[in-house]
């Protein structure tokens, strides 16, 4: 693959993200394909599997095909989830105002809500659905802040830092007493 074709097929996913992110936004993370026929879900289901495997393939056409349809059909999962009746996230939610979602490291939903009213009343939207999902209220965030003091070091100083992944270390070596042996002498 040539790095102009890398460049296509990543554009390309840029854009399927950037409209499965709206969607998330607005329905909830992984919610709205529960919302529609199993027919819909499956044929939704159809589409993204061929983008994937075009973009695992590295097929340009077929990855700008695939893309451009999944892209619709997202759209379409939203005409026909509106048309059952299906709220956004929820009722409720949308007019105690925004609620934010995104995808744990296992699958499931984090939620942060504006007050434990909308949390409970999205965590109860999730559990209708069989989805798992967590929520926490924007006041439980801020307590939450003093634990995460060193990463709040970081974004004071780098303003738009990104937390994209993390890692646990090891506690830092006395080098005056040196590593453990792993045998006794």
């Amino acid at each position: 693959m040539t790095p102009i074709e890398a460049d296509l097929i990543q554009s390309v996913i840029d854009g399927v993200d950037y409209v499965a992110r709206q969607s998330e936004t607005k329905w909830g993370v992984g919610r709205l394909r529960l919302l529609v026929s199993d027919d819909l879900r499956a044929r939704f289901d159809r589409q993204a599997r061929m983008f994937n495997e075009a973009v695992w393939q590295s097929d340009v056409p077929e990855v700008r095909r695939h893309g451009d349809a999944l892209r619709r059909a997202y759209g379409v999962l939203e005409q026909a989830a509106a048309s059952s009746g299906a709220q956004p996230v929820s009722a409720h939610a949308r007019a105690a105002g925004a609620v934010l979602t995104a995808s744990q490291p296992d699958g499931s939903a984090l939620v942060i809500a504006p007050d434990n009213v909308t949390a409970t009343a999205v965590l109860h939207d999730y559990r209708q659905l069989g989805l798992a999902a967590v929520a926490y209220t924007v006041d439980e965030v801020a307590r939450l802040m003093p634990l995460l003091s060193k990463i709040s070091q970081v974004k004071e100083a780098f303003p738009g830092a990104e937390v994209v992944a993390y890692r646990t270390t090891k506690p830092p070596v006395d080098w005056r007493h040196g590593d453990d042996l792993p045998f006794s002498v």
